[in-house]
């Protein structure tokens, strides 16, 4: 939401303002994509609205906003749960996202600078340091910014707005690293493999490679969602 805020001499300055509803949404589904909500967790709209200092109105607002992104569902006499991760669905997102991401990788390869692989190893660094400290939420994020950072520098980019756009969609499978920990470091170990082979120019072994990364992880999120019923 953005106001006008006018100030002496008539010049007119435009400026961002997040209302309670909007705050509240953006930290309800934070805590559902970093698992602090996990799938089948009931949200306590009076103790949201406690914890904010608000009415329970903006939370239920903010509730049917996150019913409209398939992340919460209201029950009868139950009120709002973390909608359940569905097998079908994560398995169909990530084998489209490997396709796209495998190909994006191979692509990339060519465009790489030495200054790329630098940075890609910097955040690799960054991930087993987020590992090391048992903080699974950052590297989550680092996960993301790992793999964003390799579509980016491929050359096509409707390729990379099709890749963002099913991260945004999917983005509480970010998660996947709070549910399952042992994934991370599964997943650490590929992404070395996975700068390996972007600076060994291995074009073939890397695209094939970042699709069965995508796939391990969804198998992970299936396998752990499953475990926490």
């Amino acid at each position: 939401m953005i106001y006008v805020n006018l100030l002496q001499g008539g010049e007119i300055h435009l400026q961002n303002y997040k209302s309670k509803v909007e705050i509240i949404y953006e930290n309800i589904k934070k805590d559902i994509i970093s698992g602090v909500y996990k799938p089948g967790d009931r949200i306590v709209i009076s103790k949201v609205a406690k914890q904010n200092k608000v009415s329970e109105i903006p939370v239920r607002e903010a509730i049917r906003m996150l019913e409209t992104e398939d992340m919460v569902e209201t029950y009868p006499h139950v009120g709002p749960v973390v909608t359940e991760i569905k097998e079908a669905d994560v398995l169909e997102c990530y084998l489209i996202r490997g396709i796209l991401e495998g190909f994006a990788a191979r692509e990339s390869v060519d465009c790489m600078t030495d200054e790329d692989i630098e940075n890609l190893t910097k955040i690799i660094e960054l991930m087993k340091k987020a590992l090391d400290n048992k903080d699974l939420v950052e590297y989550g994020i680092l996960n993301r910014k790992f793999h964003n950072y390799i579509n980016s520098v491929n050359p096509h980019v409707r390729l990379y707005k099709m890749i963002n756009e099913l991260w945004d969609k999917w983005e509480r499978t970010r998660a996947v690293f709070v549910l399952s920990p042992k994934r991370s470091t599964d997943s650490l170990t590929e992404h070395n493999k996975i700068l390996e082979m972007i600076k060994e120019k291995k074009y073939d072994e890397l695209e094939m490679f970042v699709r069965d990364h995508r796939m391990r992880a969804a198998k992970s999120l299936i396998s752990s969602a499953k475990t926490k019923k």
